[in-house]
């Protein structure tokens, strides 16, 4: 199979990846993704993807081809019922919300809790891992999870101040940016010298 030029988009192989907190295997996505590659191996055949997304934990993965495949967006005409368009946001006292379609599930991050959200209309691929407090306008959908796969526990502590969610959805065009993008290094040109003595400042 010819390889996927640099900037296209793939599908990744589910067993890939870690089993959602309490989902079975068997219920998890076949494929996952798309991800955008940013390099190929053609010694290994491995390909480096983009992983952006906060779900992932990581900015980039490196998988074989074996267990990748190319992406293919919806035909619009040939199939009308697959349609996918991601859903506005919605204007709260002019804040930008989306709407939690469920919650998936829970961590404890420097003492504060976050809840993984799937977010209406959009993929698996833009799950993030929100703060408690961020989600106020889906306390009956948090509540409801903590009451199912909580029982028993006591429930985080909501922290007073303004907190908002990180939810930033990915746009379907990108813009690749170089690995090393170009620093003044003018400021710093001391320091970058062997010979460079702090005592003569």
């Amino acid at each position: 199979m010819k390889p996927v030029e640099i900037g296209g988009k793939v599908m990744i192989f589910g067993d890939q990846f870690a089993t959602e907190s309490g989902r079975s295997r068997k219920l998890q996505p076949r494929w996952r993704g798309p991800f955008i590659v940013i390099e190929f191996d053609e010694h290994t055949q491995n390909y480096t993807v983009s992983m952006d997304s906060r779900i992932y934990r990581r900015q980039r993965g490196v998988f074989h081809c074996s267990v990748v495949k190319p992406y293919h967006p919806n035909d619009d005409e040939r199939f009308p019922g697959r349609a996918h368009t991601k859903p506005a946001p919605i204007l709260i006292d002019n804040e930008k919300e989306w709407e939690v379609e469920t919650i998936l599930d829970h961590r404890t991050r420097h003492g504060r809790g976050q809840f993984l959200v799937k977010w209406q209309g959009y993929p698996n691929s833009e799950n993030s891992w929100e703060p408690v407090e961020g989600l106020e306008n889906a306390e009956d959908l948090v509540q409801a999870w903590w009451t199912d796969n909580m029982p028993g526990e006591e429930f985080p502590t909501v922290f007073s101040g303004y907190i908002t969610v990180c939810f930033t959805p990915t746009k379907d065009g990108y813009e690749q940016h170089s690995e090393e993008p170009a620093v003044d290094l003018g400021f710093w040109e001391p320091h970058l010298d062997t010979d460079y003595d702090s005592e003569e400042i």
